[in-house]
């Protein structure tokens, strides 16, 4: 996928966005040109669990779950399965905020995840034509919040079932785009595997807040991040009991 279908497939959350209307998030996994609607499920307010979901296609399979605070953050999990020839994944959550943010804002941004090389011929992740993981303020998927992270990782051929770090990556908290006020966050987490079998784990999260003077404690997107593996987890042992009967 080039650069101009990588942003085909950006604008395309803004159509069903704007009919969904400003009630809760909503979002989709695409796989190629097959694409998944993500369902949610309200925990308060202002907080939103991605239900558990698995999504089977022809060249693998797609595990799901995650949060949105509509404060707002949010983070995703996946578990991606890349069948066959290699395959595209382009992930997007869309939340409407709570409270609308103006300027000043800033807004940080943290990823990290795993590789598995499952027949042991190499393995790797490639971005769509811009970082892997990336937030928006805006339906119209214009301006990028600006700490968009995630670059191209790969390793030779080795032992099957061999697995490497991704990552880990993190921005900010930096200067947000002006002049809103936003009335929408937007995850969006895009990128190739190397197909083969090979499995990679990812887990995302962006913040976007109104602007502050103070700075956050070190390794507190880090201590947030690690907030969102536990969803993962749970993914995993509910997959695992369902293909146990």
């Amino acid at each position: 996928m080039r650069i101009g279908m990588f942003c085909a497939a950006l604008l395309a959350l803004a159509t069903p966005a704007l009919a969904a209307g400003t009630g809760g998030p909503y979002g989709w996994v695409q796989l190629d040109n097959e694409k998944f609607d993500l369902q949610f499920e309200q925990i308060s307010d202002m907080i939103y669990s991605i239900v558990p979901q698995e999504f089977v296609f022809g060249d693998g399979s797609v595990r799901v779950a995650g949060r949105v605070n509509l404060d707002p953050s949010i983070s995703l999990s996946l578990v991606f399965t890349d069948l066959n020839a290699p395959t595209s994944l382009v992930a997007s959550i869309a939340a409407p905020l709570g409270v609308p943010i103006g300027v000043p804002n800033v807004a940080s941004s943290a990823l990290s995840g795993s590789m598995m090389d499952a027949t042991g011929d190499g393995v790797s992740l490639a971005p769509l034509g811009g970082p892997v993981l990336e937030g928006f303020p805006d339906l119209s998927m214009s301006p990028w919040l600006g700490v968009g992270i995630g670059t191209w990782e790969g390793h030779g051929p080795a032992e099957g079932g061999a697995t490497y770090p991704y990552g880990p990556y993190a921005a900010g908290p930096v200067a947000g785009p002006g002049p809103g006020p936003w009335n929408w966050l937007i995850l969006q987490m895009a990128f190739k595997g190397s197909g083969g079998g090979d499995e990679y784990q990812m887990d995302g999260l962006i913040v976007f807040e109104p602007g502050r003077n103070e700075v956050p404690e070190p390794g507190a997107l880090a201590l947030a991040l690690a907030a969102v593996v536990p969803a993962t987890v749970v993914v995993r042992r509910k997959m695992a009991a369902r293909r146990a009967m």
